[in-house]
């Protein structure tokens, strides 16, 4: 390593910095995110208007908990294991496993006796919810398949910090779904099945794009013929501890969903919240992305901050953004007509938007306290940490039941409460084990002497 190399690491990271590395994965974040809102005008103009957005919106809640279970952990793999050609070989054969796996899953997921028992038993969605939500399931296995095989690619350009190219390759997908939307809509292609469809092609173009990206860093791989080559049960054990802590956020989201369509009057109330909640979570995805910067820039010491008031900015940036909802000629002209929401619901719209402000600097301050664990490769504390979410946020939605609370301020209210908690949930973890750490070595000290 060069003197160089050594005094840029020692020195101080700046704001510039983080922004730098943050802003390419936190606009792939927001374009991920957006699509769902876009087709949803595909979806919510066929028979049945706004309640294909909701069965579309729990629907796919319900098929990226299945994802999640698989294959959440599967980038965060390829970026540990696949750095060398020997070892990424091994991380795609795990990723082309797990995606004929999820591609199985699914489809038995969609056949009606299961699909049933699943979304009106166990979440409690009104039939006239839970049948475009079956379809839905069924129609999206391409695209489910699709965003796991662009994970090797995606993993190559992390790995070579090309993290701008990964970001355009998702932003274009956001685009071509913006094109596409309106042109659907004027030949009269609306509903479920043209909305999934809509969000098929472009994401068929973004994994090409995203090849195309990697093809040159695949083919300088390093070649390492005397390194150990980690077996596939060792990549798929890792792959799934990360995933049954990111299944636990997903299957949240799905609990706080049931108490949502169980509040007063869910065929009126849970259209306002999901089609809020589809900007607002777009703006969570990005605020989320904090992980990536803690993990590229951990704290030097318990006394570096920099991270925490980082998370802090982007938190309170993003919350901002949000505010943009409440001025009334863009309150109309997206919840009225572009997803058909009835006018006399704007009060409920305005507090529902209202209600989610804080949500991204909750997001952002759990992230980052997420990106430390991982970084400290404490598998077993971050898996703790999910099991604190999943319970807070299943106590939250109780709570906030019991105490009648109407279903677009109980989602809202939910997770920032959640978040908080899970937040500090991490922090105790992190100081008592590293409390128990001190008092490990002092006990060895003593035994030593």
């Amino acid at each position: 390593m060069s003197t160089t190399t050594v005094k840029s690491e020692n020195q101080p990271v700046t704001y510039r910095q983080l922004f730098a590395y943050f802003l390419p994965l936190a606009l792939q974040g927001f374009s991920a995110s957006f699509n769902y809102p876009l087709i949803a005008m595909v979806a919510s103009r066929g028979p049945g208007g706004a309640i294909n957005h909701a069965a579309m919106s729990q629907a796919h809640s319900t098929m990226f908990f299945l994802g999640t279970l698989l294959t959440y952990g599967l980038v965060t793999t390829g970026m540990v294991y696949g750095k060398t050609r020997q070892g990424f070989n091994q991380f795609f054969k795990v990723n082309t496993l797990l995606t004929v796996c999820l591609g199985v899953l699914q489809f038995f997921l969609s056949l009606p006796l299961i699909a049933y028992f699943i979304l009106e038993t166990l979440i409690g969605l009104p039939p006239s919810i839970a049948e475009p939500a079956r379809w839905i399931l069924l129609y999206s296995i391409p695209v489910h398949l699709l965003f796991v095989i662009r994970n090797p690619y995606q993993v190559i350009l992390y790995n070579y910090k090309s993290t701008g190219k990964a970001s355009f390759a998702t932003m274009l997908r956001i685009i071509l779904t913006m094109l596409l939307a309106p042109v659907f809509v004027f030949f009269g292609k609306v509903g479920p099945f043209w909305a999934t469809v809509c969000l098929t092609i472009p994401t068929i173009i973004e994994v090409v794009l995203s090849w195309y990206f990697a093809y040159p860093f695949l083919k300088n791989l390093p070649d390492d013929p005397h390194a150990q080559v980690e077996p596939l049960h060792k990549l798929i054990h890792f792959n799934l501890v990360l995933s049954l802590g990111g299944g636990f956020i997903w299957l949240s989201q799905i609990i706080l969903g049931s108490f949502i369509v169980r509040s007063p009057d869910p065929e009126r109330i849970a259209p306002i919240y999901y089609v809020a909640a589809g900007i607002v979570n777009a703006l969570a995805s990005g605020a989320g992305r904090i992980q990536n910067v803690a993990l590229s820039f951990p704290p030097k010491n318990r006394h570096d901050k920099k991270t925490l008031y980082f998370s802090v900015m982007v938190g309170l940036m993003l919350g901002a953004l949000i505010l943009i909802l409440l001025y009334p000629p863009i309150t109309k002209w997206y919840f009225i007509q572009v997803q058909r929401l009835q006018p006399e619901d704007l009060p409920l719209i305005y507090t529902t938007i209202i209600a989610f402000l804080l949500c991204p600097l909750t997001v952002s301050l759990r992230a980052r306290l997420e990106g430390v664990v991982a970084y400290k490769k404490k598998p077993g504390l971050f898996l703790i940490g999910q099991l604190v979410y999943l319970g807070a946020l299943t106590a939250s939605g109780c709570i906030l039941s019991a105490l009648k609370f109407p279903g677009n301020l109980l989602g809202p209210l939910g997770f920032i409460a959640t978040n908080l908690i899970t937040a500090y949930a991490f922090h105790y973890l992190l100081t008592s084990s590293r409390q128990l750490r001190n008092f490990q070595k002092a006990v060895t000290g003593l035994w030593k002497r």
